[in-house]
């Protein structure tokens, strides 16, 4: 998105609307918001990571909403299956400590794994010699009429 001017009390005006929209008792998602105050997402997104203050209050509404699902989770002893894979899939979205832990346990994840995988790379195992019983399946298994090489 191209850089937009925007004032700091509209952004102001912006952290105490979506305040003020999320206690509301009938908030429920962002889109209502966006719906409510008349703007689009990639707008909302280009405030939030421009200005600390919207983010914060950004962060906050989605807390609030998160309480807000978990709350309707646990006050609920059965719901059908389409409400309640909605209801988890809100619960995620908005839970942002969850979302970062989630997203810090696959960084260290894909870290270890191309580790693991640089150590194998680095060894050469093609270049080194087998050992039993491993050298004995590979004897019993070479196809001496076809191959030229010899069994090592």
């Amino acid at each position: 998105m191209r850089e937009v001017q925007v004032s700091t009390e509209y952004v102001e005006t912006l952290c105490e609307k979506m305040l003020e929209w999320v206690k509301k008792e009938d908030s429920y998602t962002i889109p209502q918001f966006l719906q409510w105050k008349g703007i689009g997402y990639p707008y909302l997104k280009y405030i939030i990571y421009t200005y600390p203050q919207a983010h914060n209050a950004f962060e906050v509404m989605k807390a609030i909403l998160c309480n807000r699902w978990f709350s309707l989770a646990m006050r609920k002893d059965e719901l059908p299956q389409h409400r309640a894979k909605m209801l988890m899939r809100y619960l995620r979205l908005y839970d942002s400590h969850a979302l970062d832990v989630e997203e810090e346990a696959k960084k260290s994840v894909a870290e270890a794994e191309t580790k693991v995988q640089m150590q194998y790379l680095a060894e050469y195992y093609d270049r080194s010699e087998l050992t039993e019983p491993y050298k004995g399946i590979y004897d019993q298994n070479i196809d001496k009429r076809r191959s030229s090489k010899k069994a090592k």
